[in-house]
């Protein structure tokens, strides 16, 4: 039987967002409220619209690649196809982050 890895790493983004580490009443604790409030609904945007959270990450490889001046077209597309493996397939993000890697390495 194959593990739901993506499932899972959903589950525990899910609840990184949801539970609160500082004290409550403090400095420290409303900006982690805030910090997470704007973290759920983007999560939540992602979840209802994978393919939007893809073009984002693909166009971040893009930006990221001119940065250091390589090829970014092929960045920003290994990129997005990571991104559409952990949005859509369900894949660990550490997975694709490896697949990318060794994309990347190719280069």
């Amino acid at each position: 039987m194959v593990a739901n890895v993506g499932g899972t790493a959903h589950k525990l983004v899910d609840h990184t967002l949801e539970r609160r580490l500082s004290v409550k009443g403090t400095t420290s604790r409303a900006v982690e409220d805030t910090t997470k409030h704007v973290g759920q609904r983007l999560w939540g945007s992602l979840k209802k619209h994978p393919l939007a959270g893809v073009g984002v990450l693909g166009a971040l490889g893009v930006a990221a690649a001119s940065v250091i001046g390589v090829g970014e077209i092929a960045i920003g597309a290994a990129v997005a196809y990571a991104a559409f493996n952990v949005l859509v397939g369900g894949e660990s993000p550490r997975e694709a982050a490896r697949e990318l890697a060794h994309e990347l390495e190719r280069f």
